[in-house]
């Protein structure tokens, strides 16, 4: 997902830096480079910029500033040198908090972030009118249709969703999750829910238990406890 970004920093070389860094990362279209805040507000409209990469000590309209005048939905990461502003910040909506110098990987993780909460957005408005999952992950609340969500695995306090080429990571347990789940998934493993529609072939093997084949070619394996159930709740598709 290409992401269009517009920096803000009234340092000549700190927006330079910082562009070189986006570039050697890739996927990342820099809409404009400006030194001031004012600048955003005169020219958002026309840049549609999908994120904010903005310094907080800033002249005349400071980083914070600046955010309580954009829309709610702007994904906004502060890139600053005062590590005191960050409570603040994230109580105003921002993404991410990157201290200079930034480090690659960090700037990475923070694009990572955007990505994947304009994802969930995106998803939350294409379907309004199905069967919701409510989940809360590190980026927030999200709602996430189940109409999507192949298989979901289980790792302590923290749940895989498997969406086709998509994993969502959400906090809960495997227990809180079933109980929001439609019928269409059960349990095949201690660890492990599977959406039933999206089954295409159940396969027995030595030692009681067996495999699953999901319509994208994965293969899960199904405990000896939840076999028996798995076989009576679904029919393989005739032809």
């Amino acid at each position: 997902m290409t992401l269009r970004c517009v920096i803000v920093d009234d340092e000549p070389l700190a927006r330079r830096g910082l562009a070189l860094r986006l570039q050697a990362l890739g996927d990342i279209q820099l809409v404009a480079s400006c030194g001031h805040a004012e600048e955003v507000l005169q020219r958002y409209a026309d840049w549609q910029p999908d994120c904010l990469l903005l310094d907080i000590d800033m002249p005349r309209l400071n980083g914070l500033q600046l955010m309580q005048k954009l829309p709610a939905d702007l994904d906004i990461v502060l890139v600053t040198a005062h590590r005191q502003h960050a409570l603040e910040a994230f109580d105003l909506g921002a993404t991410d908090y990157l201290l200079k110098p930034v480090e690659p990987e960090r700037l990475q993780q923070a694009l990572d972030r955007i990505r994947q909460k304009r994802q969930w957005r995106r998803l939350e408005r294409q379907h309004s009118h199905t069967e919701l999952l409510h989940c809360h992950t590190d980026q927030g609340h999200w709602q996430l249709p189940m109409q999507d969500i192949d298989w979901i695995e289980a790792a302590g306090d923290y749940m895989c969703l498997h969406c086709g080429a998509s994993q969502h990571i959400v906090r809960s347990t495997l227990k809180e999750l079933e109980q929001q789940l439609s019928a269409d998934f059960v349990r095949i493993h201690r660890s492990r829910l599977v959406n039933v529609r999206r089954l295409r072939r159940l396969q027995k093997i030595p030692g009681g238990d067996a495999l699953v084949e999901l319509a994208d070619g994965t293969e899960l394996r199904v405990s000896r406890r939840y076999r028996q159930w798995l076989t009576q709740i679904w029919q393989a598709p005739s032809g």
